[in-house]
């Protein structure tokens, strides 16, 4: 929309560019300064000045500030996420915070799929609080009005629903392992069946155990073919058959998986190494469309789209690869830091009984769960929030509230 604004004001991109660079940037700093301000409140000047330097100076947040995606806008949105939780489970149950918690909540939901997954995380984990009616009554609308909009949305926009394979990564992997290592356990039938879903011939040389894109790229899916009017392209959309028969290859991989547990619990840890194993790879990751790095488009109107001096981007990004990989500073952009961490933030709150903040640590483990299950491959993005929220537990590990 604001690149559209660009567009409309100033017939240009690079105006719209700009306009979107201003806003997130201006939301990014106003979101994370509420969160400051709230630390303040709750532990002092001196913790809250660490944290805003924190925030501030570690890379991610200033640069996904400055990125046409929408992970901005969820690192933003979700600081303020942040401040309601701290805020209630610190005691200041007050209109204004239950505002800010269904607000941001809905917010939330709506700019990511997995937004929903966190706040429902966040109801279970607040059953444990005193006096808890109002919490849960407000989260639960936060579940309904992000389910209803959200459809209104897809209706009025004629938007089609998420391509099936995001949330099918761990069963393609391991499928694709069983077909390149023990291919003589599948049957003639399994085999038709899989080459429905896949380009079965080439399953066992696109299989990378690390990274589930080439076996999701392998898959019959038309990529980036759905044009036409809405009734079109839902029609395409809903004759294809991760779409028509997905309880089929479910079956299929069911079946599959009994004769070859082994291989299936391989295919899992390999894809979520980076997350489960502490190995030396760093990820910044972020895009900007008129790079060589770049390899999506944002919509259609990035398709020409190139920056006048796109080695100045790609000198910042090489200069701040080879300082994520200079030792120990490297642990900082490896998502097992952040995992390990968030388990034991999360086994002393456990251990020293506040319960209270139980929501918290709900939302992490629902962070965690996200990426093992999803075709992240370790990307450092993916833990942003778990980023955002682990000086949070820190805090209330190690520290007492002022009052």
């Amino acid at each position: 929309g604001l690149i559209k604004l660009g567009l409309i004001l100033f017939h240009s991109i690079n105006s719209g560019v700009l306009i979107n660079s201003i806003f997130l940037n201006i939301l990014t700093i106003s979101c994370f300064s509420f969160l400051i301000l709230t630390i303040i409140d709750f532990y002092g000047n001196k913790l809250g000045i660490l944290t805003m330097m924190f925030f501030g100076l570690f890379p991610i947040f200033p640069l996904w500030a400055n990125a046409l995606d929408k992970t901005g806008y969820f690192n933003a949105i979700l600081s303020l996420f942040l401040v309601s939780i701290i805020n209630i489970d610190g005691g200041k149950r007050n209109k204004s915070s239950i505002a800010l918690l269904i607000i941001s909540g809905v917010l939330l939901g709506l700019i990511r799929n997995d937004g929903l997954i966190y706040i429902l995380a966040v109801l279970i984990g607040s059953l444990t609080l005193k006096k808890k009616r109002n919490i849960l009554i407000s989260l639960a609308s936060v579940v309904f009005l992000i389910v209803i909009i959200g459809k209104i949305l897809v209706f009025s926009t004629k938007a089609l629903p998420t391509e099936p394979m995001e949330s099918l990564a761990i069963p393609m992997q391991q499928i694709s392992r069983v077909v390149k290592y023990n291919p003589s356990s599948l049957t003639n039938s399994e085999k038709t069946t899989l080459n429905k879903f896949f380009h079965y011939s080439n399953m066992a040389k696109v299989y990378n155990p690390e990274f589930a894109d080439p076996a999701k790229i392998n898959s019959r899916w038309p990529y980036r073919q759905f044009v036409g009017t809405y009734k079109a392209r839902k029609e395409k959309y809903d004759n294809q058959n991760f779409v028509k028969n997905k309880k089929k290859f479910l079956l299929t991989w069911i079946k599959i998986g009994e004769n070859n547990k082994k291989l299936y619990f391989e295919a899992f840890v390999g894809e979520n190494l980076f997350y489960i194993y502490p190995q030396n790879h760093p990820t910044i990751y972020f895009w900007m469309p008129g790079t060589s790095t770049n390899t999506l488009f944002v919509t259609k109107m990035f398709k020409n789209y190139k920056l006048n001096r796109p080695e100045l981007f790609s000198k910042l990004v090489k200069n701040i690869l080879i300082a994520t990989n200079l030792p120990v500073l490297n642990l900082l952009f490896i998502s097992f830091t952040w995992f390990f961490i968030w388990l034991i933030e999360s086994l002393v709150i456990i251990n020293t009984n506040k319960l209270q903040y139980l929501n918290l640590v709900f939302l992490g483990a629902a962070i965690i769960i996200v990426e093992l299950l999803s075709p992240l491959s370790g990307y450092l993005r993916y833990s942003f929030p778990l980023i955002e929220l682990v000086p949070i537990l820190g805090l209330i590990c190690f520290v007492k509230i002022k009052n």
